[in-house]
């Protein structure tokens, strides 16, 4: 498929990989600091396991409160990974549907005058569930399961005689595959949350006068689905779906099955009167219009609003 980004929708795509960035680091360091905090108390218990007697030893579980004190160190570990994510969603999901905005005003020089998006509305589709869950108990259900089998490793490490090593290196990777998880998680749900507030800022954008389609855009690399390689370039209504086997969704990430939305990296871009968007000119000389970025735009709307 031959279509490719515009310079405004490339823009959109450069501040997403960014704020990703951001948060993967927000999340390793988190998981760092955790998986430090463990190993010191790790330590602590071999160092006293070492001075016990046999029959002490085979009572460790209840003289560590081990399973307890993992369980402490997680909790806040988790509660500010629950934040992070939470936090990325909000973001995405305002730039999904101010992008929108941004893509217009700027490709076809025009004023839209598009309402600004309800936060209230916001904080619901954050916090929607899915597939029955809300994100809240996705990241309370995996805290628990690595606190269960952090305690686990170091207990039955101790009682099998494994030194701090061996112990260490199997609950770092324990912790790096929870990381892994959590990232997963982030991306599937600030991808979510942006594909829904995007389908908002087209629907708005048709209520205000502008006939639009849009087309499927994935990220082709070897770690592309085959179904949305298929998708790729597919286009459809405003308020239409894509639709791939027996599945159908307004955009990526909302298909409602895990093996078509986990870890999605596809994206809709739009066509204005049935052709992609040109660079804008100005409508009275006919001259390039400087680009201007998505910062300095959203800089400029607001304060002009606050300004009124």
């Amino acid at each position: 498929m031959a279509t490719e980004l515009n310079k405004w929708q490339k823009e959109l795509e450069r501040l997403s990989e960014r704020k990703y960035k951001e948060v993967d680091s927000q999340l390793f360091n988190t998981y760092k600091d955790a998986l430090k905090e463990i190993k010191q108390r790790l330590q602590m218990y071999i160092n006293a396991y070492d001075q016990l007697s046999f029959s002490k030893r085979l009572e460790v579980e209840r003289l560590f409160n081990v399973a307890k004190e993992m369980d402490n160190i997680l909790t806040t570990a988790g509660s500010k990974v629950e934040d992070i994510i939470k936090d990325y969603s909000t973001d995405q999901a305002i730039q999904g549907y101010n992008g929108v905005w941004y893509q217009l005003e700027q490709s076809q020089n025009i004023t839209m005058g598009m309402p600004v998006i309800n936060h209230d509305y916001i904080a619901t589709i954050v916090n929607k569930p899915v597939a029955g869950k809300t994100l809240s108990k996705r990241l309370y259900q995996n805290r628990k399961k690595l606190a269960k089998v952090t305690s686990d490793a170091i207990i039955n490490g101790m009682l099998s005689g494994e030194g701090y090593k061996v112990i260490a290196k199997r609950i770092s990777d324990l912790t790096e595959a929870s990381y892994k998880q959590a990232l997963r998680i982030a991306r599937t749900e600030a991808g979510r949350t942006q594909s829904i507030t995007t389908q908002k800022g087209y629907e708005e954008s048709e209520k205000l006068g502008i006939e639009m389609e849009k087309t499927w855009l994935a990220t082709l690399d070897r770690k592309t689905r085959h179904d949305h390689q298929i998708l790729d370039g597919q286009t459809v209504g405003i308020k239409e779906k894509f639709k791939i086997h027996n599945y159908e969704a307004e955009g990526p990430r909302l298909f409602g099955v895990a093996k078509e939305d986990v870890n999605c990296r596809c994206t809709t871009i739009i066509k204005v009167n049935g052709i992609s968007p040109e660079l804008r000119k100005d409508n009275v000389n006919k001259d390039y219009v400087p680009f201007m970025s998505y910062e300095e735009w959203s800089n400029s709307m607001w304060g002009a609003r606050n300004a009124d």
